[in-house]
């Protein structure tokens, strides 16, 4: 079993190697082929903000589990609250920790809020386009059904190094990912299962496998989504991490009590 802080901090690598997996860093496209392909995609993936969403806010309950206890039963963390809404710039998103914030201190705040921006786009993911700027990008197959693009950037410092990415071109969806960081874990690999929902994809599981030390863990997770006044929304994701077939790591994040364009959902 992996130590209290090992496993603390193997939870933030997840926070980061989910994030990958769902809310790709800034990528600057090579050409026009490049540009046609993350523009197809974007066509075919699900946005609420798209079909009209222009404000959500959303009470968010964090549970994680027991590890140490026999029967593995989950306990509560602070609850908190997320917000996005629509502005002139693009739009504007946070999450603020409700309940009793004063049991916790600033640093402890702070740290968690730093943890849970990984999670944003699991509530109202970015298109691609929004996220596609730094990087540069090489095709191959492109007239297969299978597209391999790769992505790398010119920055020393930049944490996530290269991308791979392959395509599906008949349906038009992300297959799988490789993310080459500059830091622990040095490669990220994960893959996707999705729900076609009003004629887009969902993301209903992610998972990944990386290594740290000499120890290689493999991280779920897991999304179920509900129609929320006319929008797709994610109302529970789970995430767990094995070593093995022991789990060192999992958590609950129930969302519910939403209002939605002003409007307090019942």
């Amino acid at each position: 079993m992996i130590s209290r802080l090992r496993r603390f901090y193997v939870w933030a690598v997840c926070c980061t190697a989910t994030a990958l997996l769902i809310s790709f860093p800034p990528i600057l496209l090579a050409n026009s082929n490049a540009d046609q392909i993350i523009s197809s995609l974007d066509k075919h993936y699900y946005y609420p903000q798209r079909a009209g969403l222009t404000r959500l806010v959303a009470h968010v309950e964090w549970l994680s589990m027991d590890i140490a206890s026999k029967t593995r039963s989950y306990l509560p963390n602070p609850s908190f609250q997320f917000v996005w809404e629509k502005d002139a710039g693009g739009a504007r998103r946070y999450f603020k920790i409700i309940g009793s914030p004063s049991l916790l201190s600033s640093e402890q705040t702070n740290h968690i809020l730093h943890i849970l921006e990984n999670y944003k786009d699991h509530l109202v993911p970015r298109t691609l386009r929004k996220k596609l700027a730094k990087y540069r990008g090489e095709i191959r197959n492109p007239k297969k059904e299978t597209i391999n693009l790769s992505l790398e950037t010119q920055a020393p410092d930049e944490a996530i190094q290269r991308y791979e990415f392959l395509i599906d071109s008949k349906s038009w969806r992300i297959q799988k990912i490789q993310a080459h960081q500059k830091n622990d874990p040095k490669e990220v690999k994960g893959s996707f299962k999705y729900i076609h929902r009003d004629g887009k994809w969902l993301v209903t599981e992610s998972l990944s496998t990386f290594t740290l030390g000499e120890i290689t863990f493999s991280e779920k997770t897991n999304f179920l989504f509900k129609k929320v006044a006319g929008f797709w929304l994610a109302h529970k994701i789970t995430q767990t991490v094995k070593q093995g077939d022991r789990t060192e790591l999992s958590y609950i994040f129930k969302v519910k009590k939403f209002e939605i364009n002003g409007k307090e959902i019942p």
